[in-house]
């Protein structure tokens, strides 16, 4: 179920080092505490964090496995990337 991702994109201003220090944050329900969606420009840093409860649905699985409240198991990735240094006209 795709509306169960949950997702941040940020600009890292202090460049790749500044991604060690970016720890997500979770809340009470192990929900990601979005910092927001604010891609880069040209020629900076961008992390993009995404956040995936998958639902157990077999109960002697979900007993199991599940590492969340809800039966459900948690997956993260994180990319940081650097976008290229690009021109953009609008005006044609």
């Amino acid at each position: 179920n795709c509306n169960l991702i949950q997702y941040e994109v940020i600009t890292l201003d202090g460049g790749f080092n500044d991604a060690v220090d970016s720890q997500p944050t979770f809340d009470e329900n192990g929900n990601l505490v979005s910092s927001g969606f604010s891609p880069a420009g040209s020629d900076q840093v961008t992390m993009i964090r995404t956040v995936y409860l998958y639902p157990l649905l077999t109960p002697i699985i979900g007993t199991l496995m599940s590492d969340r409240p809800g039966q459900t198991k948690f997956m993260m990735s994180t990319v940081v990337l650097q976008t290229e240094p690009y021109e953009f006209n609008a005006g044609g």
